[in-house]
């Protein structure tokens, strides 16, 4: 897992949300390269171990063939942090030291508007991001505030923004045994409703409906975890906070060894 140094600020990222992320230039390997820091408060990252989530979707995004941004640790050093502006500087107080999240900028990329892109938003694989978000149990797409968190470059969607995936695991002294496989009882606790991509896939024709998750399906399969332990063991060895991993990984498993039952059953939410 790469951890960049960060170089310079370059300004706030108005459209950021509630973490009010920086763009700053962080040097990979003698590159200059314009990242999207998120600066995450002491809360947040007791509550959600936020940076580790973010790592966790980006990986885990990657084994079903999900376009994610490259992502890095990225370090405050103390040349950075005395060039800062005095009111970024003052933040920073609210912020707690280590290693932030970040991902490389993708210009001229806007955010998704489901309302104004409906119809071209049919023609890509959006059966596959709403059961991945359902596998991660992702409450940031769509939601109460109505938040995409996808971009859209060209002709390809771009998943951001997942510090609150896997809530069942925040807690690192609980085992959060319902959740796993909570769907074979039909107790599916992971508000879909309310995901961004609901209502297209609810008004899909029957036909299309049945082979909506056939691809995902194939993938979780295949899953390996490989990737997904090796950034829980960097992030560990960089003072990170991961959560209850062990929820994570046997969640997964047990969704991957019950994969075309998983998909059955998110059929029925959208029937």
């Amino acid at each position: 897992m790469k951890i960049l140094e960060a170089i310079s600020y370059l300004g706030p990222i108005r459209s950021g949300g509630s973490t009010k992320p920086w763009l700053v230039q962080v040097n990979d390997q003698g590159k200059i390269t314009p990242y999207v820091v998120k600066l995450f408060t002491e809360k947040q990252t007791q509550q959600l171990h936020p940076v580790a989530k973010e790592a966790f979707g980006n990986v885990l995004a990657q084994e079903f063939d999900l376009n994610v941004p490259e992502f890095a640790l990225v370090k405050f050093g103390d040349a950075f942090i005395h060039d800062l502006p005095e009111r970024e500087a003052l933040r920073l107080n609210e912020i707690p030291d280590g290693l932030k999240f970040g991902s490389v900028e993708i210009p001229n990329a806007p955010i998704v508007d489901v309302r104004q892109q409906r119809s071209l938003l049919k023609s890509y694989q959006i059966g596959s991001i709403f059961a991945f978000d359902n596998l991660i149990w992702n409450l940031d797409r769509g939601g109460a505030r109505n938040k995409p968190n996808l971009l859209i470059d060209d002709d390809t969607l771009i998943l951001i923004d997942h510090e609150q995936i896997f809530p069942f695991a925040n807690d690192t002294l609980s085992s959060d045994d319902y959740v796993m496989p909570s769907f074979e009882r039909s107790a599916w606790f992971y508000p879909y409703y309310n995901h961004l991509f609901y209502p297209l896939l609810e008004r899909m024709p029957a036909a299309d409906k049945a082979g909506a998750f056939e691809t995902f399906q194939y993938f979780l399969e295949n899953l390996s975890l490989n990737a997904l332990d090796a950034a829980a063991s960097d992030l560990t060895y960089a003072g990170i906070e991961i959560g209850n991993y062990a929820v994570i990984r046997e969640h997964l498993s047990q969704t991957k060894a019950r994969a075309g039952a998983f998909c059955k059953f998110l059929t029925t939410l959208i029937a």
